[in-house]
């Protein structure tokens, strides 16, 4: 019985600094690894604000484009447009002016 108190009172001198330098050592390195947690949590944070900035200047440019287009687009349906009517009216003139002409000569 007494070796069984000796080895314990070595285990305890012994076990006791080796168990609180283990579990000092543990607590250290879940605190780092909490550490880099938040710094990539904080990183990542950071590149998806910045990921939705340039969504949204994307997606400013992209409408700016659009109405750009739209307007060229009118611009160029009145261009048709009055350069159909110039038509019309040529075609109408000519008509007119063959129509005289073939009376002149004595066409019916």
């Amino acid at each position: 019985m007494p070796d069984i108190v000796g080895l314990a009172a070595v285990l305890c001198v012994f076990g006791i600094p080796i168990i609180a330098i283990v579990t000092s050592h543990q607590r250290r390195m879940i605190e780092l690894k909490l550490r880099l947690r938040e710094a990539a949590g904080k990183s990542s944070a950071e590149d998806l604000a910045a990921l939705r900035e340039e969504v949204r200047q994307l997606r400013e440019t992209a409408t700016q484009y659009d109405l750009s287009f739209d307007a060229m687009l009118q611009r160029l349906e009145q261009r048709v447009e009055r350069l159909e009517g110039q038509v019309r009216t040529i075609q109408g003139t000519t008509t007119g002016i063959s129509a005289v002409l073939g009376e002149a000569r004595g066409d019916p």
